[in-house]
């Protein structure tokens, strides 16, 4: 019996070379003498189909079909082996039909390395910005209104009334609160 296969091609990708490309995936699919079951460009449909258990095997022109981030794609391609359901990316010659392990851990690896790469960018971004003094995060409080949120504590009012008050967050009275003392009438509090 041939192996089903299915076409995906996102929508996102539709260009004037779709047909010729849709020809290369259909010429491809027929030199596996597979079976065509679904062309389609709807990922929703396609998972409906995969879990029907329409088709054997995924055949598409790239991986950026499948997903716009390498978490994405890493993703996407664990549900499919998950499922039972091979892939072909046939213009980066890369599917899951030989040496099936080597891909799916290949394919790990490099989303490992990219959340590795992005963390280290945002990190040096943020020194830079440090660096240029730049002030990240939340907004802070004016002094004005610490100064009176300091009286109204120092009055015996929780910090969950004293933000209703000044329409600030509670959490951000309370840490600077307890960060920052205004007078000596007001000692420093824990709860």
């Amino acid at each position: 019996m041939k192996k089903s296969a299915a076409i995906y091609i996102n929508s996102l990708y539709l260009t004037d070379n779709t047909g010729q490309i849709l020809s290369v995936l259909k010429d491809y699919i027929k030199s596996q003498d597979w079976l065509l079951v679904k062309t389609e460009q709807d990922i929703n449909k396609l998972i409906t189909a995969a879990k029907r258990k329409e088709f054997a095997v995924l055949v598409m022109w790239q991986p950026e079909h499948l997903g716009q981030s390498l978490v994405e794609l890493q993703s996407s391609l664990f549900w499919l082996q998950q499922n039972a359901i091979d892939f072909v990316f046939v213009k980066d010659k890369l599917n899951s039909l030989e040496n099936h392990n080597l891909v799916y851990s290949t394919i790990e690896k490099l989303t490992a390395f990219d959340n590795r790469s992005r963390r280290n960018k945002i990190r040096s971004g943020i020194g830079l910005a440090r660096a240029k003094g730049r002030t990240l995060g939340r907004p802070g409080l004016a002094d004005k209104v610490l100064q009176k949120a300091g009286e109204l504590r120092a009055q015996g009012l929780t910090y969950r009334e004293i933000g209703q008050i000044l329409k600030a967050d509670e959490s951000t009275i309370r840490k600077k609160l307890n960060n920052k003392i205004y007078d000596n009438k007001h000692p420093k509090s824990t709860y």
